[in-house]
């Protein structure tokens, strides 16, 4: 038990790896009033959970270096989707949780998740929107291999949208929100199958009921 009392085994140097710069930065100093505590008792949970507390950090495992090392090694937040409402933008993750806030111009490449107008949301928390969340959630269970870039998502939790580039602007329409991960597979399925003219003439393919895909050229139809 004398490590416990020697002030020999104290937090004297925080090392955080494992996510981008900022994070890291803002892990380390988040953790900073930790320095001075004893090592051996330092209580690992809290630790977790004040880096968790960082928006950025999905996961944290923590290690002790002795004499005087603490080492947190971070899972960082991936990044989903921009949510738009109105002006504001916000980076999130496939949960639902904002990363960081921005302008429109940020992560070009992502799809888009759109609002009305009114949202706010803080970095480090889950979005206080449902449509919000579930488009995430949606975009989150895209498998790997599918052929086309996802523009953005829209709708609600009865009729949920994603917009694909395929040449033209076409609809993947999911219905209501549920298995995500079937809908998405059997869509990517169809459209890896088809010919690539045939799925860039494609207008929507609606795969609400994923064991009776429907596919059409013409809205309208």
């Amino acid at each position: 038990m004398l490590l416990t009392w020697t002030t020999v085994f104290t937090v004297q140097k925080v090392e955080v790896t494992g996510g981008p710069a900022k994070v890291t930065r803002a892990v380390k100093r988040a953790l900073a009033p930790l320095r001075g505590e004893k090592l051996v008792s330092l209580d690992e949970t809290r630790v977790k959970e004040i880096a968790r507390g960082v928006p950025g950090v999905l996961a944290a495992k923590a290690d002790r270096d002795f004499p005087r090392t603490l080492k947190v090694r971070l899972t960082p937040e991936k990044p989903t989707a921009v949510v738009r409402s109105g002006d504001a933008a916000w980076v999130v993750s496939g949960r639902g949780r904002v990363i960081r806030a921005g302008g429109p111009d940020i992560a070009g490449r992502l799809p888009r998740i759109w609002l009305a107008s009114g949202h706010n949301f803080e970095p480090g928390h889950a979005m206080t929107s449902q449509e919000g969340v579930l488009a995430a959630q949606a975009l989150s269970r895209l498998p790997a291999d599918f052929p086309m870039r996802v523009l953005s998502a829209h709708g609600n939790a009865d009729d949920l949208t994603l917009v694909v580039d395929s040449g033209q602007k076409l609809e993947l329409r999911l219905g209501e929100a549920s298995a995500f991960r079937l809908k998405l597979a059997v869509a990517n399925r169809i459209l890896r199958t088809l010919p690539r003219a045939e799925a860039q003439s494609l207008a929507y393919l609606d795969v609400s009921v994923p064991e009776r895909p429907v596919a059409a050229t013409n809205h309208q139809v």
